[in-house]
């Protein structure tokens, strides 16, 4: 089994390095649903003198907040049904009617029914054409469903209205955040934040548009105001754990995933992020836990499978990887990762052309994807094919500057085809980027052995064995060079030592043609 680093990481183990995916960078973020019905005010509670136990009330068609979330004593469902009655009734007309009709949107949305929820804004504005709520609540269901073009152009309908409304600002905002334009987005969210200084969620969306741009300081910052702001807000404590994680902080990240999921236990986001910065930390058997978990929570969640599927793939269970990376190509077939994933889940099977073709879909869907060319420049190495191997390594090193897994991939490559010269200086420049990796240094002391170049191959095994003692092939080939040396009782100290790490070391050195 090659060796493997995560794919933020960027610290990689040099000879024959395989680089695992995340779905989407393998991190999922959340965004608020802020909207606000146009309604009447709740009505106010009393309180008795004396404390009795709660009542429970019937559902009221305008029991949602002005984010448009059910309050905590209805349901969707409840609501939906409390606004049917009152449409029915026939009490209302006009822009009283168009309320009913806009609130119901809101729990369909809530409820997961975007159509039933866009019909219900649409018959909204029908009935109140200048209902700039009705627009900014469609607008939200677009971008629930990922069209953030109309979104848009429902945020541009509502702001043409009231030019002053903090919540299109904030939507608008986020529509282009998800949209990846950053700038847009912070002159709506900067805007937002002007007219409702105090709305956490606005304060959450510019973290992630900081985020967005690599400035993680900025954005925790913007994630800590909104925790200030509104303690209980599970989203942002998500978010600043993903700040944490992109960051290499998953001692700070888990706490804050863990603070999120205690707030909100049903989201499968939360559940999601969590696996993957215990997956950071090889904590393998917690991951998998919560990707199940996720998985639970919404089983058509194709980053949760593709994680999933990853772990499994570093725990060596690469068959069973492949189930999950399946549907999650089958529920999200633009999901490159998840091609690129179960392309490695083969080339550890060995099965090296569906790999190949696995890779192939994988570049097709981002061909600026450095890490796929290198897995597919795996592929054709272990099918005996050094200069397909070449030319993509070559592209890889185009693609990512400095790509250090690629360039030790590439040399590997070069030993295939005899030409040492470049070989070394392949993994010469690795060793430069990567000056603890065991595994560049071992690879270039093979090369050198193989051209005789005595000295410099037990510096190189010598540099690697202090990395990693327990390397067998890298003491096997140490004992190599001390028996060219003339050092015999030095080199059978050497052999002995590789056998008791790997009792078949004598047989893979010698399938490899050294003596």
């Amino acid at each position: 089994m090659r060796p493997r680093t995560l794919i933020l990481t960027l610290s990689a183990v040099i000879g024959g390095l395989v680089l695992l995916y995340l779905a989407a960078f393998g991190l999922m973020s959340l965004f608020p649903p802020p909207n606000q019905a146009d309604q009447p005010a709740p009505a106010e509670r009393t309180v008795d003198d004396v404390p009795a136990p709660a009542k429970t009330q019937p559902a009221r068609c305008d029991d949602t907040d002005e984010y448009g979330d059910i309050r905590s004593d209805s349901t969707a469902a409840a609501v939906v049904d409390a606004c049917t009655r009152d449409i029915e009734a026939g009490w209302h007309r006009g822009r009283t009617l168009a309320v009913d009709y806009n609130n119901r949107g809101l729990a369909y949305r809530q409820d997961h029914q975007p159509d039933k929820a866009i019909a219900d804004f649409e018959q909204a504005l029908a009935l109140a054409p200048d209902m700039a709520r009705a627009m900014n609540n469609r607008g939200l269901v677009y971008e629930d469903q990922r069209q953030y073009d109309r979104a848009i152009a429902d945020f541009d309908a509502g702001l043409a209205l009231t030019p002053d409304d903090g919540t299109l600002r904030n939507n608008r905002g986020l529509a282009y955040l998800d949209k990846g334009q950053y700038d847009r987005a912070f002159q709506d969210l900067d805007q937002a934040i002007r007219l409702r200084p105090q709305d956490a969620y606005a304060h959450n969306n510019r973290g992630m548009a900081y985020r967005g741009k690599v400035q993680y300081e900025p954005a925790l910052v913007e994630f800590d105001e909104a925790i200030r702001l509104k303690p209980n807000l599970a989203l942002a404590y998500n978010n600043r754990g993903l700040t944490y994680h992109d960051q290499g902080r998953n001692e700070q990240a888990i706490p804050d995933f863990d603070q999120a999921i205690r707030l909100n236990p049903s989201d499968a986001t939360a559940f999601n992020n969590r696996g993957l910065a215990l997956r950071d930390q090889a904590k393998y058997d917690r991951a998998l836990a919560d990707f199940d978990q996720a998985l639970k929570l919404n089983p058509s969640d194709a980053m949760a499978l593709n994680n999933r599927g990853l772990v499994r793939i570093d725990l060596d269970q690469d068959a069973a990887a492949i189930p999950d990376l399946d549907q999650a190509i089958q529920l999200k077939p633009e999901l490159a990762e998840a091609f690129g994933n179960r392309g490695l889940a083969y080339l550890d099977l060995q099965q090296y052309d569906r790999a190949i073709e696995d890779f192939d879909r994988a570049i097709a869907l981002k061909p600026q994807d450095a890490y796929a060319f290198n897995n597919r420049g795996l592929a054709w190495l272990d099918k005996h094919q050094p200069d397909r191997a070449v030319q993509d390594f070559d592209q890889a090193v185009a693609l990512k500057a400095n790509f250090a897994t690629a360039i030790g991939n590439r040399a590997a490559a070069y030993r295939d085809k005899g030409d040492f010269d470049h070989a070394l200086q392949d993994y010469s420049q690795a060793i430069a980027l990567q000056p603890k990796s065991p595994g560049a240094y071992a690879s270039r002391g093979w090369v050198e052995l193989r051209r005789d170049m005595l000295q410099p191959a037990a510096a190189d095994f010598a540099a690697a064995l202090k990395l990693d003692p327990r390397r067998a092939m890298t003491l096997y080939g140490e004992g190599l060079v001390r028996k060219r040396q003339g050092d015999k009782a030095g080199a059978e100290q050497d052999f002995a030592a590789a056998r008791a790490i790997d009792a078949k070391i004598d047989g893979k050195i010698a399938s490899l043609g050294y003596k």
